[in-house]
């Protein structure tokens, strides 16, 4: 009974097993069968108080289906929501982590990266940190464009 649920649909990898030697998955679903599964699994959620509330399309998904993030009422995350319309600025810290800063009031976005292996991240930590001080040349340089009324 989690407050809420993000339902994702296969997605096959550009280097994966499938993809790259045509490797067969059991039953070798189909779009038509991804869809059956999905209409399944939101019949049970809605059936439980849950309602979708973001959805977001990744490439290469069998069938061309989508992901759906799920809620109980009240238990919408914020934070999904602002990764898929990239309206806001998100600050990332981790190995993989990316930053994305925006210029508030518009579709102008700019990402730092963090080194994704975590012995890349430990090693070279001092670098990271040089990285995100982009965070605050960004809004330096755009502090005059905000206005905070």
């Amino acid at each position: 009974d989690p407050e809420s649920v993000t339902l994702h649909t296969l997605y096959l990898k550009r280097a994966s097993d499938l993809v790259t030697k045509g490797d067969k998955i059991e039953g070798d679903p189909t779009g038509e069968r991804v869809g059956k599964m999905l209409r399944y699994a939101y019949d049970y959620l809605k059936g439980r108080g849950y309602n979708s509330y973001y959805m977001y399309r990744q490439t290469r998904t069998i069938g061309n289906h989508e992901n759906t993030g799920w809620s109980k009422p009240g238990f919408e995350g914020l934070y999904n929501v602002y990764m898929m319309d990239e309206t806001h600025t998100i600050l990332a810290v981790g190995a993989g982590a990316v930053s994305k800063l925006v210029v508030p009031g518009s579709r102008l976005l700019e990402r730092v990266f963090n080194f994704k292996f975590p012995y890349e991240y430990i090693r070279d930590f001092e670098q990271i940190l040089k990285r995100k001080g982009r965070v605050y040349e960004f809004y330096d340089g755009i502090k005059g464009q905000l206005d905070f009324k």
